[in-house]
């Protein structure tokens, strides 16, 4: 955790150090749909949530870098299944598994008017964003459920600490005024670093996930 507030700290100072940008936060909550990429019982997809702070600097109307920090949730659904001696199948349940990260995403966004004000004075009714850039999170905890008596279900040593990737992004902004906004937007995060230790197999994360977010008003 300390590691990811100093890279967050650093960037903001960096961006707030140009004196020819606007600078503003956005909050919102995300809902991941996590795919598991490995050989290990994880092979579907689970639904999570999670919430997210943005810093948004501003280069110029239309190009936005965004940085912040994310607490999300990722993980996968897999069966868990038994054999006897002989190699028969005797039993088994669905298991789930629950990894909580701080994410520190870094993109470059886009923007561009899709549908006008008719008013000069009044901001645009409609605003398209694209982007892309990366992330790089830091393991909290992990676990899965069902519990099973005298298993420990904590399974954050199985995972490495750091997990890493490419994140694209697309939405929309629904301007509130002529500072605030309400954003919709899909992120997709392509995992590229071995997240498990206990594995031999490459283990990597994909994520879509769908951002609602509000963009508190610039100080500039």
């Amino acid at each position: 955790m300390k590691t990811a507030l100093t890279i967050f700290i650093l960037i903001i100072s960096y961006c707030h150090a140009q004196t020819n940008s606007k600078h503003n936060l956005s909050a919102g909550l995300l809902c991941n749909g996590n795919a598991m990429n490995d050989n290990t019982i994880y092979h579907s997809s689970l639904f999570t949530g999670g919430v997210s702070i943005n810093y948004i600097y501003q280069y110029r109307k239309e190009v936005s870098l965004i940085t912040g920090i994310d607490y999300l949730q990722k993980g996968g659904t897999g069966d868990v299944v038994y054999y006897n001696s002989v190699g028969d199948k005797v039993g088994g349940y669905q298991q789930n598994l629950y990894l909580n990260y701080f994410q520190i995403p870094i993109l470059l966004r886009f923007e561009t008017t899709l549908l006008k004000s008719k008013e000069q004075d009044k901001p645009s009714k409609l605003i398209g964003m694209l982007g892309f850039g990366g992330y790089v999170s830091l393991l909290a905890d992990g676990w899965t459920n069902p519990q099973v008596l005298g298993v420990n279900h904590n399974v954050s040593e199985d995972f490495n600490f750091w997990d890493k990737g490419i994140l694209t992004y697309v939405g929309i902004g629904i301007p509130i005024n002529n500072k605030a906004r309400i954003n919709l937007a899909w992120n997709y995060g392509l995992g590229i670093g071995n997240v498990s230790t206990k594995y031999q197999s490459n283990t990597t994360y994909n994520a879509l996930q769908l951002a609602l977010q509000y963009n508190l008003p610039s100080n500039k």
